[in-house]
């Protein structure tokens, strides 16, 4: 997993790299900066809409009595395709456009819900039903402490105890 990562670091940037500059050998350097300038205006509206829509769309969700996992991801996707469409090149504009899709975020929804049926819940039409496991039976709740006395005087023994001090006073 580590080297796929490692691999995933070094090569983003050389693919973003060699899709810039071939799209500046197919359209020219100036259509291409304008590509790339569109892109990143239009990942930033992605971001600021999806922000102030994001919250609303759960609030909504939850007061219709449904749970907001599915709005909310597919909120974070789209916040996620704007991050992908700032990022200068055109690989991850094609990421970001697949992100944008309503059938891919459908996709990773299933993905996501499968991971929570396999750490104790069901999925049922986008609703998770929890089936908690029984917690052990215990006759009687065990707590273990240590204690120091105090001397009601208010010092420790060694006959340095504050004169101002609240504790001290009766």
């Amino acid at each position: 997993m580590p080297f796929l990562i490692f691999f995933l670091v070094i090569s983003l940037p050389v693919i973003e790299v060699a899709s810039i500059v071939e799209a500046g050998r197919l359209v020219g350097p100036f259509a291409t900066f304008l590509l790339l300038a569109a892109g990143v205006a239009f990942g930033a509206f992605l971001i600021r809409t999806q922000s102030m829509t994001m919250g609303r769309r759960a609030y909504e969700a939850m007061q219709a009595g449904t749970p907001p996992e599915q709005t909310m991801l597919d909120g974070a996707a789209v916040i996620f395709a704007g991050f992908l469409f700032i990022i200068p090149g055109f690989f991850t504009d094609l990421l970001a456009l697949f992100l944008l899709l309503p059938a891919a975020r459908r996709l990773i929804w299933r993905g996501v819900s499968f991971g929570m049926r396999g750490s104790g819940g069901t999925m049922r039409t986008g609703t998770r039903v929890w089936t908690e496991p029984p917690k052990p039976h215990r006759s009687q709740d065990v707590i273990d402490v240590d204690f120091t006395e105090v001397p009601r005087d208010g010092n420790n023994g060694d006959g340095g105890g504050r004169k101002d001090s609240p504790w001290g006073k009766p």
